[in-house]
């Protein structure tokens, strides 16, 4: 999901707004995994709520980095989806180091 959310990124606008949906499956699939793994919460947490979650359960000082960066693609990803609004291409860019970042 983050390869083609990375090429979906370099497309024209509009088109290119879709890859906000890809950075954010792909990040929320990460986050669900990871707290299956680490047997740190239900099914049917919201995607903030993942980073408490899993948080709780990693050695004393360290956190999943990117937390409040992730809760700006987050809003986008809600007012793209359920509002129509499309996000800027400077501000996909800025969404594209983001996820980049998050998993390196």
């Amino acid at each position: 999901m983050y390869n083609i959310g990375l090429q979906q990124s370099h497309g024209p606008e509009p088109l290119c707004s879709i890859a906000l949906l890809s950075f954010h499956d792909s990040a929320e699939l990460f986050l669900h995994l990871s707290s299956e793994y680490l047997n740190s919460g239900g099914n049917d947490l919201s995607f903030m709520k993942y980073f408490d979650f899993i948080n709780q359960k990693l050695p004393d000082g360290k956190e999943i980095a990117q937390k409040e960066s992730m809760r700006r693609l987050n809003k986008a990803r809600v007012s793209l989806k359920h509002n129509g609004t499309l996000p800027a291409k400077i501000e996909l860019d800025a969404f594209r180091s983001t996820i980049s970042f998050f998993f390196f």
